[in-house]
């Protein structure tokens, strides 16, 4: 690779490429990647491009081209020097985990592959001015990723978790998941059906493979506040993809997609110690990677009144106004009752609830009109 001459005689680019895919069944997958080749073009082509100089930005710039789902897009970049892999070194920064729910796994899972092209030239200040050239292979459009959008609304209205603690969530969202989702065994082996590796076809078609359950698990704990991480590697000797989930400031496995369907779950909220035929790929196994979720060796236990069925329930009331034929306010209100461990979540909802008038005054009243004491 040759840079090109300093100074104002600018006449051609060096350019460079590499590529850069993922997937669990990576080996299905095709690859491209383009020959070398020079190109004219004058430096004052870049006249008007502002050049950043900072990794971050650039990063963040990527990351957002991907989350929008558009498959060719530039960024200019200007470093002291040119290094081979820098292009794809950046994009891979932009794929790491953030706690975004639609970034980290969520994107590096559901794209087949980024193929990045570099031409730069140096300027009189001996600084490299890259502008490199992204093109990405989706496996959604950005149609699609609105639906998935959308979808979780609804479904997070259903489930109603937003105040309820940690395990609550994790068991609503994998109750979820394995009751409405189904191995796509028709599109296993169709190299061509990429959708069958998304959350949107777990989520929105009710059937996908194993990058899909555990792209939407990752995506619906982030949703909810809890930390989450995809992880590839091999479930019975095979390609196979599954989540670790956080509870109580240490990490668990979860397999949606091998406890889908069953009534008692085998591998939810499982320690290390107790998690068979689940094999990591080699990054995920460091001790960096450890260090960063430390990982239980017992599976989780609820509390013993929780397994024994007793529970420890506490009631939730909730009150709605009544309003009348023209939307004025009644003075009366609609209640509705329900009962809830406040250790594991269970809840009972709809209760009857009924309520008798106090004939003794027993409590004080918190206020009083025009001679009538009034109780709320």
């Amino acid at each position: 690779i040759s840079a090109l001459a300093k100074g104002n005689t600018y006449e051609s680019e060096s350019i460079t490429e590499d590529t850069y895919s993922t997937s669990l069944y990576v080996g299905k997958l095709k690859e491209t990647k383009r020959k070398c080749s020079d190109q004219t073009r004058g430096v004052s082509a870049y006249s008007n491009v502002h050049f950043s100089e900072s990794e971050e930005e650039c990063v963040n710039a990527i990351r957002t081209h991907m989350k929008n789902r558009e498959g060719t897009f530039e960024i200019y970049y200007r470093v002291p020097e040119f290094k081979d892999g820098l292009a794809i070194g950046l994009a891979k920064q932009a794929l790491e985990h953030t706690g975004v729910p639609n970034e980290g796994d969520y994107l590096l899972w559901q794209f087949e592959g980024i193929e990045a092209s570099v031409a730069y030239y140096i300027d009189d200040d001996d600084m490299c001015c890259m502008e490199i050239t992204y093109t990405c292979t989706y496996f959604t459009n950005a149609e699609q990723e609105k639906a998935v959008d959308n979808k979780l609304e609804e479904v997070f209205d259903e489930l109603d978790v937003d105040d309820q603690n940690d395990y609550q969530k994790i068991k609503a969202v994998y109750n979820y998941i394995c009751t409405h989702t189904k191995y796509d065994k028709e599109n296993l082996n169709n190299d061509e059906y990429m959708l069958k590796y998304t959350a949107y076809a777990a989520l929105i078609d009710g059937k996908a493979v194993c990058q899909g359950y555990a792209a939407l698990f990752y995506r619906m704990m982030l949703e909810l506040g809890v930390d989450t991480r995809l992880i590839p590697g091999t479930g019975k000797s095979e390609p196979h993809g599954w989540n670790i989930v956080e509870l109580d400031n240490i990490y668990y496995n979860v397999d949606a997609t091998w406890d889908a369907g069953k009534e008692k779950y085998e591998y939810f909220l499982k320690g290390d110690a107790d998690f068979a035929d689940h094999t990591r790929d080699e990054d995920y196994t460091s001790a960096d990677f450890y260090k960063a979720y430390p990982m239980a060796e017992e599976d989780f236990q609820l509390p013993e009144v929780c397994r024994t069925g007793e529970h420890d329930y506490v009631p939730i009331f909730g009150w709605k106004e009544i309003l009348d034929e023209e939307g004025n306010a009644t003075g009366f209100s609609e209640v509705t009752g329900e009962v809830s461990c406040k250790l594991c979540g269970e809840r009972h909802k709809n209760l009857e609830t009924t309520f008798e008038k106090d004939t003794t005054n027993s409590v004080e009243p918190t206020c009083t009109e025009a001679g009538e004491a009034v109780y709320i």
